[in-house]
């Protein structure tokens, strides 16, 4: 058996990163969303507007943008029914969308839907 004594050094030896299933899950959320929201958004007529919405059975909201405040916590920012700037604050896991293709006045500035995360 070889002494400890002869043996030079260890080899160097790094610890893989490892990313949390639940960062993997969020980012996999943000990428997602953001590419069907950009291809929708890029195949639209001088004529026609996407319109995102978020309805939690009471409230209806048009998203404008969308940011993660932390890792699984989605903040969406819009407007309701009636006009009000209105967030909501949610688990980005109970999310779901509606997305409409609405035709529009050509020449009525088109709101492009902004997105605050690695895209």
């Amino acid at each position: 058996m070889e002494s400890l004594s002869k043996i030079d050094r260890l080899p160097d030896f790094k610890m893989p990163v490892i990313t949390p299933v639940s960062v993997q899950q969020a980012q996999s959320f943000q990428k997602g969303i953001a590419n069907v929201i950009d291809e929708l958004q890029a195949g639209l007529a001088q004529d026609e507007e996407l319109f995102v919405y978020y309805s939690n059975g009471v409230e209806s909201i048009r998203v404008l943008h969308l940011y993660m405040s932390s890792t699984n916590v989605a903040v969406i920012s819009g407007v309701d029914a009636e006009g009000n700037a209105t967030r909501v604050v949610a688990h980005f896991q109970a999310l779901q969308f509606v997305c409409k293709v609405v035709k529009v006045s050509a020449e009525k500035s088109k709101v492009k839907i902004g997105f605050a995360f690695e895209r």
